[in-house]
């Protein structure tokens, strides 16, 4: 039977791993951490980690190395997961030693052919022990991305490249029309920049709004329900809202009824 790693700092995207996994005979087991992954490796034998990028202190292409700098799991195939796949991000995963990113959310027939194409690169411990490379056993510590919508946002820099113009534009100018309206911004599906109107978004914002996106459209699908329409989450003083638009993803920052 197959033992999968899954290694991500998010309760409701390790449950989706482990319960679509499960479902086609595999083993789960996982972590909520690089830094606990690390510490777990030795429990039990596995034969895919499947890792996020983005973590809070060892990122996924961090914990990858490590593997891969370790004769003992050297052989062992890793899958990343991001939100943002473009050829920098499939690069560095590549660097790092890892077989695969897949696209995070993720649907269910898009991870079982990732799952089956990175067990298919799985060596023997003997072979990769003598072919991994030589590099420091210390593992780097990536700082978490962080971002804080409490704060007051800076205004767009005046000097910024204008963007080019999309299909959105229309939907963004209706948007940002909006009174209570402090910033939006609309992404392509590779995390492309396409629209934005009012104050300037953090720049990781677009990864956790796929995030959240999939999630709640992973627990509709549990719930039987239909797509979510859209999903918010509010803070003491200001209300994101988050949307797809086709393939894109809206956000909007808004200001909160109460003030």
């Amino acid at each position: 039977m197959t033992n999968v790693f899954v290694v991500d700092d998010s309760i409701s995207v390790r449950k989706a791993l482990e319960i679509s996994l499960k479902n086609h005979g595999m083993e789960v087991r996982s972590a909520s951490s690089g830094e606990q992954a690390i510490e777990k490796l030795g429990e039990e034998p596995f034969d895919l980690l499947i890792a996020d990028v983005i973590m809070p202190g060892i990122s996924g292409f961090d914990l990858c190395r490590h593997l891969k700098n370790q004769p003992e799991y050297s052989h062992i195939p890793v899958l990343i997961i991001s939100g943002n796949v473009d050829a920098d991000v499939k690069q560095e995963a590549a660097d790092a030693g890892a077989v695969g990113v897949l696209r995070k959310p993720f649907k269910q027939e898009e991870l079982f052919p990732a799952v089956e194409e990175a067990l298919s690169h799985a060596g023997t411990p003997a072979t990769a022990a003598a072919t991994a490379p030589a590099a420091p056993a210390a593992v780097a510590v990536a700082a978490a991305p962080e971002f804080d919508l409490e704060t007051p946002l800076a205004a767009p820099a005046s000097t910024a490249a204008p963007l080019p113009p999309s299909p959105f534009g229309a939907v963004a100018d209706r948007e940002a029309a909006a009174s209570d309206l402090i910033g939006l911004a609309i992404y392509s599906a590779e995390g492309e920049l396409l629209e934005q109107r009012g104050q300037e978004l953090p720049a990781q914002i677009q990864l956790y709004g796929k995030f959240y996106l999939g999630t709640a459209e992973f627990l509709s699908g549990q719930l039987g329900d239909g797509k979510p329409a859209q999903v918010s989450v509010d803070f003491q003083n200001k209300r994101l809202v988050m949307r797809h638009l086709g393939d894109a993803v809206l956000l909007s920052l808004l200001r909160s009824s109460a003030n």
